[in-house]
């Protein structure tokens, strides 16, 4: 069988995700090494599979040169960039840490590396040195397609092409103008300039990047892109022939890592025993990891759950805790600063979330009906159109929100069941043959021989 290097973000989300991955390779006697550009070493080893350690990964490899307040002051750090240019590329290109990475291919000579969408260095490293690479999304597909809004949007199918077609324009013409302004203002020494110079130096074809879809700065064509997503749950398009769907990637078997997770799984179990005996609906309202400043919002849901003695509300603050939301309780309402998901979507009735894709995917794993407010970060928008388009939850706008409206929004996720039933239909797919056979093939398909060069569309 195979060695097989994963190279990731580090990231939360796509680690727990990337973990299923590990797993079906494994179980069909593949030899993984898993490396983070983010330490995530105990996290991985805790689950048991075997890590590498990679150069710190610098997104801003080139500090910019600070300059006092004031138009004359920000002009002289501009200039003072210029007249460094050369050796401040130098040292941005050396941050890349590709030296040392050619350095791990060579100790760990991988038949194959999977690569984290993000992480282009690394992609253009690989695939200069000929080994065969497939790279992988934890995301729906975020690249231009006639009729598709914008992944990072909440425009719908039915808002039309012209709008959603204006929507792209405005995308391409604001990110075009911030990459020529970051260009210009750092001499070329951005992170998005470093790669491309790189990517030059090294002879990966430009012609394989796309530079104003999502996410940024780049997104590819023509290299197989493997989505932990269901194509089944995408909004209508036609699916670019280098994007391959996998499906939900959830690691059931997750351990987690807490320093209060004894405590936690107590108070829990009370929480349960009390759903059981009242016979109680359990709402778990998550706060993403990636999120911020949601106080207000859980202040709303806490209100429009305290009046519903047939309902048990907890919320996981995603390890930002406000203690402000803490006081005077209703009896009907628990808050911790972090919960284990996945043990808690499994007691759950309804999920109300800021529409994470990680988190829905763990919903389908668990069967577990949504209410989406999406947190307006990155996918989240066009994973809550998403999800409402296709039934499996209700969407909602957190900045309009009322008490009534949210009770309202979950009163019908429980009471009417075609939630549930798309929600079952959607894991009893992901746990078909189709989707658990798919990485299987397509990791086998990318080891036969003349398979390393990618076909362009």
């Amino acid at each position: 069988m195979a060695k097989i290097c994963f190279i990731t973000s580090g990231f939360s989300g796509i680690v727990n995700s990337s973990f299923e991955v590990i797993r079906r390779l494994e179980e069909e006697g593949h030899q993984v090494t898993y490396a983070t550009l983010l330490d995530a070493r105990e996290k991985v080893e805790s689950q048991g599979f075997t890590y590498c350690s990679f150069p710190e990964w610098h997104k801003n490899p080139v500090a910019q040169v600070s300059g006092k307040k004031g138009i004359f002051s920000k002009f002289l750090a501009t200039v003072s960039g210029y007249l460094y240019v050369n050796k401040r590329r130098a040292v941005g290109l050396e941050r890349l840490g590709q030296s040392t990475y050619l350095k791990t291919l060579a100790a760990i000579r991988p038949d194959l590396v999977l690569i984290d969408i993000e992480c282009h260095e690394y992609i253009f490293t690989t695939y200069a040195s000929g080994l065969p690479l497939l790279l992988v999304s934890q995301w729906f597909n975020g690249k231009y397609a006639p009729s598709l809004p914008l992944i990072t949007s909440n425009l719908r199918v039915n808002d039309g092409k012209e709008r959603i077609e204006a929507s792209w324009q405005k995308r391409r013409e604001r990110f075009r103008a911030s990459f020529r302004r970051k260009k210009l203002m750092t001499a070329g020494t951005d992170r998005r300039s470093l790669l491309l110079r790189y990517a030059r130096q090294i002879g990966f074809p430009l012609q394989l990047l796309d530079y104003y879809d999502w996410p940024t700065p780049f997104t590819y064509s023509g290299l197989s892109i493997l989505h932990f997503s269901d194509e089944a749950l995408e909004l209508p398009h036609e699916i670019p022939k280098n994007h391959h769907y996998l499906g939900p990637m959830v690691y059931e078997e997750r351990k987690e890592k807490h320093k209060n997770i004894p405590d936690i799984r107590k108070k829990m179990a009370r929480i349960y025993a009390r759903k059981q005996r009242t016979n109680a609906k359990l709402i778990y309202c998550s706060v993403s990891t990636m999120s911020s400043g949601s106080g207000d919002f859980l202040k709303k849901v806490i209100e429009a759950c305290k009046a519903e003695p047939g309902w048990i509300l907890l919320i996981a603050m995603g390890g930002r805790p406000d203690e402000s939301l803490q006081a005077e309780l209703p009896d009907n309402t628990f808050i911790f600063p972090w919960l284990p998901q996945l043990e808690v979507l499994a007691h759950a009735d309804c999920s109300l979330n800021h529409a994470g894709i990680n988190t829905i995917n763990e919903c389908i794993a668990k069967e577990v009906p949504m209410v989406v407010y999406s947190g307006g970060q990155f996918d989240q928008n066009g994973c809550a159109v998403r999800m409402a388009y296709h039934q499996l939850g209700v969407m909602g706008d957190r900045e309009k929100a009322t008490p009534s409206v949210i009770n309202c929004d979950i009163s019908e996720v429980l009471n009417n069941p075609i939630y549930k039933n798309k929600v079952a239909a959607a894991r009893k797919r992901s746990r078909s043959g189709l989707f658990q056979n798919r990485l299987v093939e397509l990791v086998t398909a990318a080891l036969k021989p003349g398979q390393t060069r990618p076909e362009h569309d």
